[in-house]
């Protein structure tokens, strides 16, 4: 079975990437500094797989750092745990993107 980048697209072809989704994972790249409290050593581990995998695929963060998407129901902090990625090609014609918290 070959994942999405070992294959070949036919000449002509073009493949893009979006990711998105509740990826349930903190981490000081996308979540506000003033969550540090969440970046411990044990969520940063469980992280991890997915930021090796936004390398080896070439994925960057499509949503800007900082944008909450989830407000927490016991303490009403607001945090990161959905994200959008893009490949790279497509960062490039991205014009925005964000949230829309009052839905």
């Amino acid at each position: 079975m070959q994942t999405a980048r070992q294959q070949q697209p036919l000449p002509g072809e073009f493949h893009h990437y979006v990711w998105l989704g509740d990826f349930n994972h903190h981490h000081p790249l996308w979540d506000e500094d003033c969550n540090n409290h969440l970046f411990t050593p044990h969520h940063l581990t469980l992280a991890q797989p997915l930021l090796n995998l936004l390398q080896r695929y070439g994925m960057k963060l499509a949503l800007p750092k900082d944008t909450p998407t989830l407000c927490a129901m016991g303490t009403g902090n607001y945090t990161r745990v959905d994200q959008v990625f893009l490949d790279e090609d497509l960062m490039d014609d991205l014009m925005v993107c964000s949230t829309a918290p009052d839905l």
